[in-house]
């Protein structure tokens, strides 16, 4: 079929499943295809929806010079669905976060949660909402921040849209800054909680796979960290090797289609953040609890013991002979 309007919608789908599971080199590829078939059709709408999800990819690629002749195009044109403007004002907001302009982000996402709240788009608001913590948290108003973090969890629960899991890691930061240690334990028990949901279900590449993980692997570590402060060593230890798991599991997974690939370098500097902590969590174990046994190392194999058995050797990464 060489229907314009029929293939642009098809790849505007498939660049919304692509950016849905972060990959955005593959959407940017399949919403430039929807913009220009959209260019070619006349439809205005199709246009838009095209541009605007095409500078959030050029946003997150780091292309500058793209991002910002698109968000242009978009508010030139933007006359009629409020929802396009306010998607482009909250990607404005975020790249001008990234350069540390706090007043120029003020003003886009003051501008796109008015025109997020018009709009007809549950994703439209919570993005809006989630930008708007971000800015308040970069400005140390962190009530304000907690706030917006809620509106943007509430309404990503609400739709039962939890795999960007940035809404919770948001909140147990202005959380942790107000000092309230207990909310900031139950914002990243829920980040993890919805992660391993959210991995349960997904079906993707090893790049996607990696970067999902990305975020929950951010609440594992900040867990982690805040485990260690207050001295809770068995609980932190706990939280560390389930990360380790989740990671391996991710790993065993791609290789099963590939065999050969390298493992991802970010995987690996995510695993060996997690040795880290295991290894501080084991060593305030032992000081905490001598009697206990904790994890040694002999050769390229783990064990608890001081001499390894078949007992109570553990699993090894394959790439880095650590134990998972």
């Amino acid at each position: 079929m060489n229907n314009p309007i029929y293939l642009g919608d098809v790849e505007a789908q498939l660049g919304e499943i692509y950016a849905g599971e972060n990959d955005f080199e593959l959407a940017a590829i399949h919403y430039s295809r929807a913009r220009e078939l959209a260019e070619k059709s006349h439809s205005e709408n199709a246009y838009l929806n095209a541009t605007q999800m095409l500078a959030r990819c050029d946003l997150r690629l780091g292309r500058t010079a793209d991002f910002q002749a698109a968000t242009d195009d978009v508010l030139k044109r933007a006359t009629g669905p409020v929802d396009y403007a306010a998607q482009v004002l909250t990607d404005v907001a975020v790249e001008r976060l990234q350069h540390n302009d706090l007043v120029k982000a003020e003003e886009a996402i003051q501008k796109a949660v008015i025109g997020a709240e018009k709009g007809v788009e549950d994703e439209t608001r919570s993005q809006a909402f989630e930008t708007l913590a971000r800015v308040r948290l970069a400005q140390h108003r962190y009530e304000d921040a907690v706030r917006a973090a809620r509106q943007s969890i509430d309404v990503r629960t609400k739709q039962k849209t939890v795999a960007h899991l940035t809404p919770w890691l948001l909140a147990a930061q202005a959380h942790l800054a107000l000092g309230d240690r207990a909310s900031t334990y139950a914002a990243l028990q829920s980040a993890v909680d919805y992660g391993e949901q959210q991995r349960a279900g997904l079906a993707g590449s090893e790049r996607q796979l990696e970067l999902l993980f990305e975020p929950a692997a951010s609440a594992y570590l900040m867990l982690v960290d805040l485990l260690i402060e207050d001295r809770r060593y068995d609980e932190a230890f706990v939280v560390a090797e389930k990360a380790k798991a989740r990671a391996l599991l991710d790993v065993l997974s791609s290789e099963r289609s590939s065999a050969e690939k390298e493992v991802p370098a970010a995987e690996i500097a995510e695993e060996q953040q997690l040795e880290q902590k295991l290894v501080e969590a084991n060593r305030n174990a032992a000081i905490k609890h001598p009697e206990r046994r904790t994890w040694r190392r002999h050769g390229s194999i783990w064990s608890r013991t001081g001499r390894p058995s078949m007992r109570n050797i553990r699993l090894c990464t394959p790439h880095a002979g650590r134990p998972v």
